[in-house]
């Protein structure tokens, strides 16, 4: 979980997105990416953090018929070194739900993304796609990108009515390791149980979610 690299200007250290809780109701609210650190530099030993936060959601304007190509949390968009994404639980989003696309020296690690593919009164999310993705899509250099002991429950809902799971895709991941997929099917209830778990960890950690003075 530390790599070691030559250092870029401007990079920024000791910065971190941590313990918040973002909902987005579908049909009210249209994010694209909830948390993007787009070309943004940490250092080998101390990366951009983002740790420790719930998203349930995010969507295009009409979850039903409109593509989307937001997500939950996106790093490396637009370049970028040393960010990591930790222990974040995402949830219920359209498109993606972490993701490395350009950059180097990223980590995915120890995350929770489940996601049904439905809204609440089971409407099927039309631009599902994956939970986690690790794919260059940029010409700056792609390096020592990846991702490790991840759970993942992603499903995609077919025309037809058809669940299909698409928990990461991977193609230049240079590791990839301890990853779970989530057994049986990805309902309405598991992503329940995630807001249940994710209430539960702010208790042990004696946080309380709100709006500061």
């Amino acid at each position: 979980l530390a790599p070691c690299s030559t250092i870029d200007m401007p990079y920024i250290a000791d910065a971190e997105i941590a313990w918040n809780q973002v909902i987005n109701t579908p049909g009210e609210s249209r994010t694209e990416d909830v948390i993007s650190l787009f070309d943004s530099s940490g250092l080998p030993a101390s990366p951009i953090s983002v740790h420790d936060n719930f998203i349930w959601g995010s969507y295009p304007k009409d979850p039903a018929v409109h593509t989307f190509s937001g997500g939950g949390i996106m790093l490396g968009d637009g370049g970028g070194k040393h960010q990591l994404a930790l222990h974040n639980q995402v949830v219920n989003v359209a498109n993606y739900g972490i993701a490395i696309a350009g950059g180097s020296h990223h980590r995915i690690v120890r995350n929770r993304v489940v996601s049904s593919g439905r809204l609440e009164d089971g409407t099927r999310i039309d631009s599902a796609n994956v939970g986690i993705y690790i794919w260059d899509q940029y010409p700056h250099p792609f390096e020592d990108n990846a991702g490790f002991d991840n759970v993942v429950g992603y499903s995609q809902i077919r025309p037809n009515g058809t669940e299909f799971r698409n928990d990461w895709w991977i193609p230049d991941a240079h590791a990839w390791e301890g990853n779970t997929r989530l057994r049986g099917s990805v309902t309405r209830e598991t992503e329940l149980a995630e807001l249940e778990r994710w209430k539960e960890k702010l208790r042990n950690a004696n946080i309380t979610i709100g709006v500061r003075d």
